[in-house]
């Protein structure tokens, strides 16, 4: 009776051992399936913007290409990347930081490295359907949008937002 128990159990857990594995894989295939989209979705939402046009006076005349930051006021990232576009120039390429929003409060100090800020672009953030900040566009002469993603930080000053928080 032991020897039949015993077997019984050891089937029962193999039994047991095998659902839980069809359940995980199961799982991990919807994940996977899952991040695929949410991966495509994102690019499809960048790439709509691509051909739109912005104001022409945010492009820099005579310019290959011209990057637009899109910014928002209560952005603690946008802050940062709105800091790192003062603090250098970008490959000699003219930038333009438009603000939903007035965005003033940011500490920066001007720099003759061309920058244009464009305080309260609300009404272009609606028209393009931007929703999502810090949001980095390269604009061709014609003010059409050629690329677009979101804009990165700087290893450099997310360590220093760090530092800034912890303290």
């Amino acid at each position: 009776m032991t020897a039949s128990f015993h077997a019984s159990v050891t089937i029962l857990l193999v039994a047991a051992v095998v659902l839980l594995a069809f359940v995980a894989a199961n799982l991990l295939a919807r994940l996977l399936r899952l991040e695929t989209r949410m991966v495509a979705g994102g690019r499809d939402i960048f790439a709509a913007l691509v051909g739109k046009k912005v104001p022409l006076e945010w492009v820099d005349s005579g310019a290959q290409a011209t990057r637009v930051l899109l910014l928002s006021e209560d952005c603690p990232a946008c802050r940062l990347v709105a800091s790192e576009a003062w603090a250098s120039a970008t490959n000699g390429h003219r930038t333009t930081l438009a603000w939903r929003g007035r965005g003033a409060d940011v500490e920066i100090v001007p720099k003759q490295n061309g920058v244009r800020v464009v305080h309260d672009a609300s009404d272009i953030f609606d028209e393009l359907g931007v929703r999502v900040t810090p949001l980095e566009l390269w604009v061709n002469d014609k003010a059409d949008v050629v690329a677009a993603r979101p804009a990165m930080v700087s290893g450099r000053s997310q360590r220093a937002a760090r530092r800034a928080v912890d303290s």
